[in-house]
């Protein structure tokens, strides 16, 4: 098993009982695995090739109002510092993107 398709299936074990969810292949994302649970909720684990690490979604959440929010947000915050400032975030950023949980 590739390690990112090994580190999806360990962290679904790790969150999940034993037969509480099911568990189908979901191509349309790297790695991916569709969850469904007993009522029908469902949500997607999958390996994020931009931070190289499991990610999961929920099919049919609409979230961009939040991603817009956050996103504005941050601009008006950076536009208030200087490079030297932008660039030591940035390295910190990238520095704690490398981290494990």
């Amino acid at each position: 098993m590739a390690e990112p398709a090994k580190a999806v299936a360990e962290w679904i074990k790790e969150n999940f009982e034993p037969g509480a969810v099911e568990v189908q292949d979901c191509p349309a994302f790297p790695y991916g695995k569709l969850l469904t649970d007993r009522n029908g909720g469902t949500m997607i684990v999958y390996w994020d090739i931009l931070t190289s690490k499991v990610a999961y979604t929920y099919p049919g959440v609409d979230d961009s109002d939040l991603r817009r929010g956050i996103l504005r947000v941050l601009k008006e915050q950076a536009a208030k510092l200087g490079t030297g400032d932008l660039l030591r975030l940035l390295d910190y950023a990238k520095e704690l993107g490398n981290k494990e949980p």
